[in-house]
């Protein structure tokens, strides 16, 4: 079944369709039969005061027509299974501990052997790699090379492949920056907290909030609220900085680390704080800044002492920002554009560099959407008929509802896509376009190709899950995993069950093998254009039971083994079209009961021959 965590939200409802606000609403299911929906839908308000709107009667939905299978032989593809773990009988898997690498291709994971926890170990693909009674769970680096665990070792050591630091006692696991050059994680000693970056350990600390850790994505910086000496700091790079009544938000950052902001309460006054440096105190601060990718430019919005909401750039009001009410505010990458969503006068409106937009009853919340480089912008806006987008200030075709979370640029940001309902359907748009309707659709399941070609997505008609590709339904199925483009864009792989056989399938087409499940945390990647991989778990036979110690009973049946499934889409070839797969029964007899047929027509690289 989907997980119950995807959803379709509604951005917006037209009057007289049934409008739920808030986190609580009660689901608006637009579903005409007596089933429980794969994609659960909400209804919220835009920024204005909504009132709840009687429910219409139920009209019958048709359904419609899916688009016919694509025409076409399948791709050339190549199954290789490779066992990864474990590599004896005797190991009891601690699933809990169980980690998958960035790359999914390999698993580590805390084991135990025969029937006691002095025997634990750190198993990396299935092979023993450290042992301790005491150590913290496996951490996978970004580069997916190798592991880091704290573990019980002449006192605590931190290690990570032949790297050893001095450790202090764990209590959360080990962290890595994202270039993995750092390693951190929280520590204690008697009643203070402390972080470890690395095997340095920064100011002991009453409280640490961990949940407002960041790291820059160029892992220059880590910084986090603790509260040190009577009073919160903001700690960064171990410098713990000065001391405020309150931090009121979680600090925000460029990508270059140039900038640290976040909102401060102090002295009965709020104020944006950029790394230690604190801008003018304010009686109201909506929240942090949105900046430049340089940090050298920010805004935000703000009420000074005469009570009237304006967006302040590097500290200094911008004239043609003020507002009765403040809404969503974002900026270009360089700092030159900023769009402001605000209410004057009982209406809405979107301002872009101080120049006001169409004025509307309402804007749908959080659905000011930029571009990647900071060239376009869209909104959901509320007209007398319904609700419209309006991409770079043009207002377009009107609906009764749009769904929140559709609206979304391609990657080069030339093309522009949302959903809507449309004649009963959800459908998505682009354009004056609509492609064919689906009773429900995964908003979060919606991408667009590396190239901005294509666009894949996961809908359905009052049933299972299908695949939508470039408008084609690929398949219906039971459950549908990590639909994922190649690099390239040329193919769409993910996993798929049907009737409790599950594959992975490239382009609709299926492998092989089947498998019992994905682990938990996997996910499909690429190594390159056409060679991606994911680990799956299959059970073993329940009769086999791992072996205890003399006069003890066996404590449980064998545990799961994993395998990397690596599918090479690749051009067979010529020379090798003619190949046959083997056949099961040609293949030679298995160590252990129960794994996965192996068969697969290994077709050597240009490199290779």
């Amino acid at each position: 079944m989907i997980p119950q965590a995807i959803a379709i939200i509604l951005l917006l409802s037209a009057p007289g369709l049934p409008l739920a606000q808030g986190p609580d609403a009660e689901p608006a299911q637009i579903v005409e039969k007596n089933e429980q929906p794969l994609f659960s839908i909400q209804t919220i308000a835009g920024y204005s005061d909504l009132v709840l709107a009687p429910k219409p009667e139920q009209q019958p939905v048709p359904e419609p027509e899916l688009s016919p299978l694509p025409e076409g032989q399948p791709p050339d593809m190549r199954l290789r299974i490779k066992p990864i773990g474990p590599d004896a009988p005797d190991r009891y898997i601690l699933m809990q501990t169980l980690k998958v690498s960035p790359d999914s291709g390999s698993v580590a994971y805390r084991q135990r052997h025969g029937d006691g926890y002095a025997a634990d170990s750190i198993a990396l693909n299935g092979k023993n790699v450290l042992t301790s009674s005491m150590a913290t769970d496996p951490t996978f680096s970004p580069d997916s090379k190798g592991v880091a665990v704290v573990l019980a070792e002449r006192g605590w050591t931190l290690y990570h492949g032949r790297q050893r630091f001095k450790a202090y006692e764990p209590v959360t696991p080990v962290y890595f920056s994202p270039d993995g050059n750092r390693m951190f994680y929280m520590s204690r000693e008697e009643d203070k907290r402390f972080l470890v970056d690395s095997d340095y350990a920064h100011p002991h600390a009453d409280s640490l909030d961990w949940d407002k850790l960041v790291v820059t994505p160029n892992s220059f910086v880590i910084a986090y609220p603790a509260f040190i000496d009577g009073g919160w700091r903001m700690v960064i790079n171990g410098d713990p900085g000065p001391k405020w009544d309150r931090i009121a938000s979680t600090p925000v950052t460029t990508p270059n680390g140039r900038s640290v902001f976040f909102v401060v309460f102090h002295k009965g006054r709020y104020h944006i704080v950029d790394r230690h440096t604190a801008g003018p105190g304010m009686y109201l601060i909506e929240s942090p800044p949105v900046a430049s990718d340089d940090g050298r430019t920010f805004a935000y919005w703000a009420m000074g002492e005469d009570q009237v909401w304006r967006v302040y750039r590097n500290h200094k009001p911008v004239k043609g920002y003020e507002a009765h009410r403040p809404g969503q505010l974002a900026m270009s990458p360089d700092g030159q554009t900023l769009w402001a969503v605000l209410k004057r006068n009982a209406q809405w409106m979107v301002v872009h560099n101080k120049m006001p937009g169409t004025a509307y009853s309402a804007i749908g919340q959080n659905s000011l959407t930029v571009s990647p480089d900071g060239s376009r912008f869209a909104y959901a806006a509320r007209n007398d008929q319904g609700w419209a987008v309006v991409v770079d200030g043009k207002e377009q075709a009107t609906y009764p509802q749009l769904a929140a979370g559709s609206l979304r640029f391609s990657p080069d940001g030339r093309r522009f896509i949302y959903v809507a309902l449309d004649q009963g359907h959800w459908s998505l748009i682009e354009g004056e376009k609509a492609q064919p309707g689906f009773s429900q659709i995964d908003i979060s399941s919606i991408a667009f190709s590396p190239d901005s070609q294509r666009i894949a997505y996961l809908a359905s008609n009052f049933g299972r899950p299908a695949v939508v590709l470039d408008e084609n339904v690929l398949g219906e199925y039971d459950d549908i995993k990590f639909p994922t483009f190649s690099p390239d864009s040329k193919h769409l792989v993910y996993a798929a069950t049907q009737a409790n056989d599950t594959r992975l399938y490239a382009d609709g087409f299926p492998t092989n093998q089947p498998f019992q499940e994905l682990i938990p945390g996997a996910r499909i990647h690429f190594v390159h254009d056409t060679l991606c991989q994911t680990v799956v778990v299959n059970r073993n036979d329940p009769n086999n039971v791992i072996v205890a110690s003399a006069g003890k009973k066996p404590l449980e049946p064998a545990g799961p083994t994993f395998w990397r499934y690596e599918l090479n889409l690749a051009p067979i070839p010529e020379k090798f079209k003619n190949q046959q797969t083997p056949s099961p029964g040609d293949q030679p007899q298995q160590d252990q009961p129960n794994l996965p047929d192996p068969s697969f027509v290994d077709v050597p690289t240009d490199k290779e021959q």
